[in-house]
């Protein structure tokens, strides 16, 4: 073979291999995500809210659907960042077995009594109810004004403790 023909067919076994190899590789995607959330407000007070029904007359609950009289209760969120205009707050209970909107009551007053949660003066919050509120530009903070009261779901409440744990988290817009 001659020089000339060795060179060129080198040429041509050296381009198909290289363009084999920069056709052969697998493409590569990469996703970005990511989210920009508003920062948080500060809790006002403790993180945990005694709310207390105080003694109630047995009598007060001897009937289907009675209750012990609301109690009206808020929280309270400060130093909420100024691009923080809406907080959202979810609630979280174990719901009653009579009535799912209302939270199962844990003491020993037993299964005829549940706990009944309200926005202050209106619509029940019940476990997996949300609420949102608009934080104020000016204060920069946020109210929920609440209001719980026992409610007698079975009727005859005998005498005992009430007792329930409703967890809200809040989220930020």
């Amino acid at each position: 073979m001659n020089r000339r023909l060795r060179f060129s067919l080198l040429c041509l076994i050296t381009g198909i291999g290289a363009i084999g190899i920069a056709n052969g590789a697998d493409p590569v995607t990469i996703n970005i995500t990511g989210n920009v959330k508003a920062a948080p407000c500060v809790v006002d007070g403790a993180s945990s809210v005694p709310v207390d029904l105080g003694e109630i007359p047995a009598p007060a609950l001897a009937t289907v659907g009675s209750g012990s009289g609301w109690k009206p209760f808020k929280l309270n969120l400060k130093d909420c960042p100024a691009s923080t205009t809406k907080v959202t707050a979810g609630f979280k209970g174990s719901p009653d077995a009579t009535n799912a909107k209302l939270y199962a009551n844990a003491g020993t007053a037993g299964t005829n009594v549940a706990i009944e949660l309200a926005k202050e003066g209106g619509l029940w919050l019940s476990n997996g109810d949300s609420w949102q509120v608009n934080v104020n530009a000016t204060t920069h903070a946020a109210q929920f004004p609440l209001a719980v009261q026992a409610n007698s779901v079975k009727g005859n409440v005998g005498p005992g403790t009430i007792s329930a744990v409703i967890q809200v988290d809040f989220t930020y817009q």
